[in-house]
């Protein structure tokens, strides 16, 4: 099994894990916003499942990345829209528009380049997959950041951090495919095994007291 299924694997088991930690903090704490970031980490749990694990692992599809793209888009607008309501930014409606904007055009640019023009370019496939994947959840890790600035909440620094390594994967990606010239499955396995990191640093951050 190529690895990109087995990181696939690996990352929806810890996205996985992180929505169902966000249930039981919801349950006890009673904060909204914890519903939706637990969904929207489901989705992308799922997504990883579908299209890395059962797609490209079991059936050896490699067509089954049109599967994982509307998991990944749903689902991290729902991640960042929580966050950001969450910590309570005045910037959560136009943020989360400019996020569902730069999704859909992610979505579209996704399927033209892989499926039309067949190979990722930096115009059509590097700088949308860097918007919204990369520069949106920055987005979300700064806020967070900034709130922990006031609350010194050891927990948010963390998860901002894991936030903000979650993103630095896309760059990754983006450089060893277009730049570079890596094989998309190579470049593609090195940054799952980066974004990897970063969720186990956000699922880390959900330990620690402040």
């Amino acid at each position: 099994m190529h690895p990109v299924a087995l990181l696939g694997f690996l990352v929806g088991i810890i996205e996985l894990i992180i929505g169902y930690i966000a249930i039981k903090r919801y349950r006890e704490v009673g904060i909204d916003g914890l519903k939706l970031f637990a969904l929207g980490v489901i989705l992308l749990g799922i997504g990883q499942f579908l299209c890395k694990f059962i797609g490209h692992g079991i059936l050896s599809l490699p067509e089954s990345y049109a599967v994982g793209v509307p998991f990944k888009f749903i689902g991290l607008v729902l991640v960042i829209y929580s966050l950001l309501d969450i910590v309570g930014t005045k910037y959560v409606t136009s943020v989360t528009v400019l996020g569902i904007i730069l999704g859909i055009v992610f979505m579209i640019t996704s399927f033209y380049s892989l499926s039309v023009l067949g190979k990722p370019t930096f115009i059509l496939f590097g700088i949308p997959h860097l918007l919204f994947l990369t520069l949106f959840p920055w987005i979300g890790a700064y806020a967070i950041y900034e709130m922990y600035k006031d609350s010194k909440d050891i927990g948010a620094l963390t998860f901002s951090l894991g936030l903000f390594i979650y993103g630095l994967a896309t760059i990754i990606n983006v450089v060893l495919t277009t730049a570079v010239g890596l094989a998309m499955f190579y470049s593609m396995s090195i940054a799952l095994s980066v974004r990897l990191i970063g969720l186990i640093v956000m699922l880390t951050g959900f330990f620690i007291e402040r």
